[in-house]
């Protein structure tokens, strides 16, 4: 097998999102591990992250948990969008606690799949329990 022609990992796949992903990347999102159906983020809060109460905006936490879920899903191979997420804050996430988000694949089918994500901080607090579901879009027609 050549170099050309060897088998795309789920790796591959989620840096591809990733590198083309400039808002995840300015955010400080960054990726710690990828298998089929699993991916882990991290993302180390700042200033700029903090609401008016000096904690981690809830948006902040969702924008985690969302990418966390979508770079699971096309680890697969095909990207998909979002049709569906919820998420429940069980903590405040505080300033200068990074926080990890764990994406795992409950259901796979077809075009449509459903993940859990939890999200802690490095005390192994549950900081956000969120559970998305997306489509891979159909190929636009010709």
């Amino acid at each position: 097998m050549t170099e050309a022609t060897a088998a795309v990992t789920p790796l591959d796949r989620v840096m591809e999102l990733y590198e083309k992903d400039d808002l995840v990347r300015r955010l400080g999102i960054t990726i710690v591990s990828v298998e089929a159906g699993r991916v882990e983020l991290a993302l180390e809060p700042n200033e700029d992250t903090l609401n008016s109460h000096a904690l981690v905006h809830g948006g902040m936490v969702f924008i985690l948990a969302d990418t966390a879920f979508a770079y699971a899903f096309a680890s697969h191979g095909r990207p998909a969008v979002t049709t569906q997420g919820e998420i429940a804050y069980l903590a405040p996430a505080l300033s200068g606690v990074r926080l990890t988000a764990v994406a795992a694949e409950v259901h796979r089918k077809g075009a449509v799949g459903i993940y859990d994500v939890l999200v802690t901080d490095t005390r192994g607090e549950a900081i956000a329990s969120f559970r998305g579901q997306g489509r891979i879009p159909r190929a636009p027609a010709a």
